[in-house]
This record gives structure tokens, C-alpha cells and sequence, in this order.
């Protein structure tokens, strides 16, 4: 079986801009809802050593294809089981996070981070599962120059 060739990146880097701006997003969160890695959504914005990528694989730019503007906006309204996004949080906190620096990272008061920590039985956002996701991959995977606030303290 012959693998599929490589394929052009500036097509693909243009749609994960526009999800990105259309979302209100950030690569890595477009990058997990698309099921790519956040470190190929960063290499595809930004290069790898100060060079643009000009190909990627046929298989991240078919997930990529295949996320919509829709679905990009969806994520702000469409509720999604909070259990892993709990379990993100509590591994962050226990990772030094202060309740500030999740508020801070998630967008949302201290009153909903409470109330997530509290129920894992309940449901958030999938904008605020996919940034909790990010983060995590961040810790797991840090980009080049990312920067959190975990660093920070």
C-alpha cells in the first residue's frame, strides 16, 4: 500500500486561520476540536525553525478540512459532559494553578470554576472543555515560546 503523498500547507493554514478568527479561537483549541495535534496547528501557523511549512499530512488536512466555521462558533453555546474537563482543572490546580490563572485561561468568573470543580456530574461548554484541553496539552507538550501562567509564578 502506497501512502499518501504530502500535501500543500498554505491551503490549510488559511482555514485554520479562518476557523480561528471565525471560532474566536486558538490554534491549540482548533487544533484539538479537529483532532490534529496543538503542536501541528502551531508548526502550520508558524514554522518550524523560522521556515514555513509547506507540506503536511494527508490525514491532518482532511481533520482540518472537515471542521466547519459552524462548528468552530457551535462551541460557545453547545454543552458537553464537564467530567474531563474537571479532572483537567484539578490536575492543573494540583499542578500549582490558582483559581485565578484557570479563570484567567477558560475566560469565565470564579464563581464557574467553583461550580465545576464542585460537579462533575454537571456539563460547561465545549469552548471551555477545549481551552481546560489545551492547557493540559500544553503542560504535557509545551509549545515553542508558550507561555502559562504556571510558568509565571
Amino acid at each position: 500500500m502506497v501512502a499518501d503523498p504530502w500535501v500543500e500547507a498554505a491551503p490549510f493554514r488559511a482555514h485554520l486561520r479562518h476557523l480561528m478568527t471565525t471560532g474566536q479561537l486558538s490554534s491549540s483549541a482548533v487544533a484539538i476540536l479537529a483532532g490534529i495535534s496543538p503542536r501541528c496547528a502551531h508548526r502550520l501557523l508558524h514554522g518550524r525553525g523560522g521556515r514555513p511549512l509547506k507540506r503536511i499530512s494527508p490525514e491532518s488536512a482532511r481533520k482540518l478540512l472537515r471542521l466547519t466555521t459552524a462548528e468552530a462558533r457551535a462551541v460557545r453555546s453547545r454543552l458537553v459532559p464537564a467530567r474531563a474537563t474537571v479532572q483537567r482543572l484539578r490536575w492543573l490546580r494540583a499542578a500549582g494553578w490558582s483559581d485565578d490563572d484557570l479563570a484567567v485561561v477558560l475566560g469565565v468568573g470564579h464563581e464557574t470554576i467553583a461550580s465545576l470543580i464542585c460537579d462533575d456530574e454537571g456539563s460547561c461548554t465545549q469552548l471551555i472543555a477545549l481551552r481546560a484541553a489545551a492547557e493540559v496539552s500544553h503542560l504535557i507538550a509545551p509549545l515553542p515560546e508558550q507561555r502559562s501562567p504556571s510558568r509565571a509564578a
